[in-house]
């Protein structure tokens, strides 16, 4: 493949990997400058990873990088739970929460460091043309929507709506258990990829995008979940929007704090059981104010709180390194393979609170915090680094902010597992990452044989790259 080198691009990419060293050393001398000043919270380290964040992007001017956007999450789930009140002995779950904060100044060490070996090590060498086709990526599009609105519609009928108040969120876990419902929760992968390609055809159609957009509120509405919401505007930011001012990136952090405060409303809807309906009542805006303080920073503590408890005996790592090692297993229908495997988000809420545990409820387990458990310090270093290496190389693959072809798709899906990893264990991730691409794949080939004849249906005409 004769592609020409863009050194604009790489000679950036060096300058961030110097960069994300730079910061690596301030985080470094803020966590022993914490250390000497006996600070109640771990406040600096966080603060020095969030500021490289906001400097990376800056330079890169979108927010289509998954290294950059893992790094700016990291720092966001470090300083978050310190908004609450953590110091001190308070406890959450049961597990003190600073026995957490030597292992989150380190996790955010490793990020900065791990985010430099990436920018200064991987590098596409050439650039795949762009070979994207816009009937191929409509038909995914539409494919995709039209079947998650459709299986979206059998899980609605069957189980009612969360954010409706048809039935509570803790409800909702205790539905999923029901045989079948694996198979109707398709529709998440299915929206989700259809509203990528949507949002990367060369032509944007605005019917497919509105398609694709409604196809991912319907599910986001059914189970409750916030995370598809902030789903919609990540994606369509890192796909659309091309600011050529740096002082445009950091003007949009005071939209990402509003965004977070429609998110913690979203949250106070779920906890009260009140219908979507809720969100346009101005009473409703004014309960939540009030108790503003409870609702920002508190939900994201459990993230310290798993991670105190792999300090502690209350939970012990599979042998063999079997948390990730047998991750594999939960991709496999519990109908055609009955596995022993459980992962650390399952076994820690048994550890808590069984009874709780056995309706399908769960506190998630910090991504983090598993690597802790299973490998120490080291073990939160690899982890990062190997998370890190996998987004970069999708991000190069899909063409960098590009996002042409398949590997374009699953590059902008990935700022949703940037977003989401730390708050689940890791079989939890490589599972949706798995299904994801494979929906992807095979809506692709399902277009594919639409639009050309199967011989020409070849991985290089769905990947955007040629041999």
């Amino acid at each position: 493949m004769n592609v020409r080198v863009c050194s604009t691009r790489n000679a950036l990419d060096r300058s961030l990997g110097i960069l994300a060293f730079v910061y690596t050393g301030l985080a470094g001398l803020a966590w022993l400058v914490q250390i000497g000043a006996s600070l109640d919270k771990p406040i600096l380290v966080p603060l020095v990873t969030i500021s490289f964040a906001v400097h990376a992007l800056s330079k890169r001017r979108n927010y289509s990088d998954p290294v950059i956007f893992f790094v700016f999450v990291m720092a966001l789930y470090s300083l978050l739970p310190l908004l609450a009140e953590t110091g001190g002995t308070r406890t959450t779950l049961g597990f003190v929460l600073r026995d957490a904060f030597d292992i989150y100044n380190w996790a955010d060490l490793s990020t900065l460091a791990a985010a430099a070996v990436c920018f200064l090590s991987l590098d596409a060498k050439e650039e795949p043309k762009d070979l994207r086709s816009d009937p191929t990526l409509s038909m995914v599009a539409l494919t995709g929507a039209a079947a998650s609105l459709l299986l979206s519609a059998v899980y609605i009928a069957r189980n009612g709506i969360v954010l409706g108040g048809d039935i509570s969120y803790a409800q909702g876990f205790e539905v999923r258990l029901q045989t079948g419902t694996g198979l109707l929760l398709l529709s998440i992968p299915l929206a989700i990829a259809a509203y990528a390609a949507a949002l990367t055809m060369k032509k944007k159609n605005p019917l497919l995008i509105c398609g694709s957009i409604l196809a991912v509120l319907a599910i986001a509405i059914a189970l409750g979940q916030r995370k598809y919401f902030l789903q919609i505007v990540l994606f369509g930011v890192a796909a659309l929007w091309r600011p050529k001012r740096a002082a445009l990136i950091c003007a949009s952090l005071a939209g990402i704090a509003l965004l977070f405060v429609v998110f913690s409303f979203l949250g106070y809807l779920r906890i009260q059981q009140l219908p979507i309906s809720s969100f346009f009542v101005t009473s409703e805006w004014e309960r939540f104010f009030l108790q503003f303080d409870q609702y920002l920073g508190n939900e994201t503590v459990a993230l310290y709180a798993t991670s105190a408890a792999a300090t502690t005996t209350a939970v012990a790592p599979l042998p063999y390194f079997g948390d990730y090692s047998l991750a594999w297993e939960l991709l496999i229908p519990q109908f055609l393979l009955k596995s022993e495997f459980m992962p650390l988000n399952v076994r820690f809420g048994f550890a808590y609170n069984p009874t709780e545990a056995a309706k399908g409820a769960g506190w998630g387990f910090s991504f983090i915090g598993e690597a802790y458990l299973v490998g120490g310090y080291l073990g939160v270093s690899l982890v990062v680094l190997a998370e890190l290496v996998m987004f970069r190389m999708i991000y190069l693959l899909g063409n960098r902010s590009n996002h042409v072809g398949l590997w374009g798709i699953i590059s902008l899906c990935s700022l949703y597992f940037a977003l989401w990893t730390h708050r689940n264990a890791f079989a939890y991730l490589l599972r949706e990452f798995m299904i994801l691409v494979l929906v992807i794949l095979f809506l692709f080939l399902f277009a594919s044989l639409i639009f050309s004849n199967p011989s020409r249906a070849t991985p290089g005409r769905l990947t955007g790259s040629r041999s």
